[in-house]
């Protein structure tokens, strides 16, 4: 049996601008008559337009218990989008009228159709059915209520990840509105992630925000009419993620001092080392969404877009009204939030409100040069590169002046570099380079890259061996750059299990995160590794967490390690001292936006 097509959703789209007012054709609360999908399902609804231009599926599928015959019998008519007389008209059409119907009168936007009649017509052969069942139709599906025009039709083959799976599941409610699906739905946004900033729209359903890997999937909202109960799901609104906690009396380290470091120090060993309480432990990347530019792609240049600026305050409000509802972009110290709030509301005094002060904001227009500064802003706020230290200690080796002195390296060290990046050549290197020099190679010869595809990141580790040696120095340009570096993997041999790395002989107060690598053998032939966790007090506990186990040299290890090291890096900036940073360096690039809109 071949796959039912499924749509590809577009978001903020707007309705046909005839000359005669009417209502959009995805209008939210403009009541139909009962179509197809509302007889089929066994819920008492009240049905919702939202125009629709899909690749019609047969009518069997969309019910799989009636025949295309039946379903037509028991509704009595189709509703369907014709061009009469120039104009797009919504009409509904008995059936037994769809044989006058001419192939000028369809709407001139559905390509390849022939005839209603033959698209619902009596016996077919196979060949015909497979034909007529690739063409487009405007059809009226009233079986959701959705703030999406499904204005393409795009078959998924598979949806191996868990982001596809809601975009497949949300999907399949629209189209046929299966109790079985929104039950699916249901399940999805059971185990709910807490907004950023609380809404005034009751009933507000939120995902959970691990399973929201895709910038597709946060174009989602649905309103549903559950019996007896209302609910939207809002995919918009920016959600906060979980945290653990550190549990620090229960620690065994390996290779990590053991001796109490608190309270400056945290140290995760094994599974025990954190409270477990939520689902963080899944999360591939955290706050992937940061990483998105809703601005740029929703509302920069658009016509319905408007801005309230607090000038006092360093906040822009920056919002768009559709339908029922207000989607709203907040630009202030602490970064770029999403919420969603009622058409209703004005959302200057909801900010207020939520606030707790009285400035009267400054509604802006929109400006192009403003808007591009806005883009520039949140441009700035998406990190996709990242550099990482490496230290390289020998057996025996306790302090940070022995393991800057290092320029030969065991084999096994080499081998693990080589897992985790590729070594290339600086000068004339045309990529991320961390820092290092590019040009005259006065940083070294040689640095190790990695280009994350997964999430298109780009990671460059300072190694301490190939930046540059001074004899009787105290390697300050080793420590110029991983000393800048907020984590730092220590790649430490053990002589006994009394050798061991100890995170104070660390002098920089940038470092805050070690990764401590102990290879099982020191020579070419290693082929497993321990990975201990020890990180300054400020810095919560970050995904994925790591067992009490030997990891295998392999790619599995390598994303493992990668992983650990970016969502270390993604906590820290939002841990003192750094976000306190990231706030000085907000509002003084957001002081200017506003300046300049005003």
């Amino acid at each position: 049996m071949s796959e039912t097509p499924r749509p590809k959703f577009s978001f903020f789209t707007k309705a046909p601008n005839d000359k005669k007012k009417r209502a959009p054709t995805h209008s939210f609360f403009r009541k139909e008559s009962p179509n197809v999908s509302s007889i089929a399902r066994s819920e008492p609804s009240t049905p919702i337009s939202c125009s629709t231009t899909i690749q019609q599926p047969p009518l069997n599928q969309i019910h799989p218990s009636l025949s295309s015959e039946d379903l037509v019998k028991q509704t009595g008519s189709l509703k369907v989008k014709l061009d009469l007389d120039g104009r797009n008209s919504l009409k509904t059409i008995p059936t037994s009228e769809t044989n006058s119907l001419t192939e000028s009168q369809i709407y001139k936007g559905t390509k390849e159709v022939k005839s209603i009649q033959k698209f619902f017509g009596g016996s077919k052969s196979s060949e015909q059915k497979e034909k007529e069942s690739s063409k487009t139709v405007q059809l009226s599906k009233i079986s959701r209520r959705s703030f999406i025009n499904l204005n393409k039709y795009t078959k998924i083959s598979s949806f191996e990840e868990e982001g596809n799976q809601l975009i497949s599941n949300i999907q399949d409610a629209l189209i046929t509105g299966f109790i079985n699906n929104e039950k699916e739905i249901e399940v999805i946004f059971s185990n709910q992630s807490i907004p950023v900033y609380s809404s005034l729209i009751p009933n507000l359903v939120y995902p959970n925000k691990r399973l929201i890997k895709k910038q597709s999937a946060f174009k989602v909202l649905i309103d549903s009419s559950i019996p007896y109960k209302h609910k939207t799901y809002d995919c918009w609104s920016s959600l906060l993620l979980p945290e653990e906690l550190w549990i620090d009396e229960v620690y065994h380290p390996f290779n990590i001092i053991n001796e109490d470091l608190s309270p400056n120090y945290h140290i995760e060993s094994n599974s025990n080392s954190i409270s477990n309480k939520t689902d963080l432990s899944q999360y591939e990347v955290i706050n992937i969404d940061d990483n998105y530019k809703f601005f740029k792609e929703l509302f920069f240049s658009k016509s319905q877009t408007q801005f309230y600026v607090f000038r006092d305050n360093v906040t822009i409000l920056c919002y768009q009204r559709l339908l029922t509802l207000q989607f709203i972009i907040i630009f202030n110290n602490k970064g770029i939030h999403r919420v969603l709030l009622t058409d209703d509301d004005e959302c200057y005094k909801w900010w207020q409100t939520v606030n707790g002060f009285k400035e009267k904001p400054i509604r802006v227009k929109p400006k192009i040069k403003f808007q591009e500064e806005l883009l520039l802003f949140e441009s700035k706020l998406i990190v996709t590169e990242y550099k990482f230290g490496v230290i390289y200690m020998k057996k025996n080796q306790r302090s940070e002046e022995e393991a800057y002195e290092n320029n030969e390296c065991s084999p096994a060290f080499w081998k693990f570099m080589n897992l985790i990046g590729t070594k290339k050549q600086l000068k004339g290197w045309q990529n991320y380079s961390g820092g290092l020099d590019i040009i005259n190679g006065k940083t070294g010869e040689f640095m190790y890259y990695q280009y994350y595809d997964k999430f298109n990141f780009e990671i460059v580790y300072h190694v301490a061996p190939l930046l540059p040696y001074y004899n009787g120095e105290e390697q300050l340009e080793r420590k110029r750059f991983i000393g800048n570096d907020i984590v730092v993997i220590i790649f430490k041999e053990q002589s006994d299990e009394h050798d061991c790395f100890d995170p104070r002989v660390i002098s920089s107060s940038l470092n805050h995160i070690f990764i401590v690598i102990t290879p099982e053998r020191n020579d070419v032939l290693n082929e497993r590794y321990k990975i201990n966790v020890v990180c300054k007090s400020c810095i919560k506990p970050f995904p994925p967490f790591i067992e009490d186990k030997w990891y295998y040299h392999s790619i599995d290890f390598s994303d493992f390690l990668i992983r650990k090291l970016i969502n270390g890096d993604r906590t820290a900036i939002t841990c003192s001292p750094f976000i306190e940073r990231m706030i000085h360096s907000n509002e003084r690039l957001l002081k200017h936006v506003v300046t300049s809109s005003l």
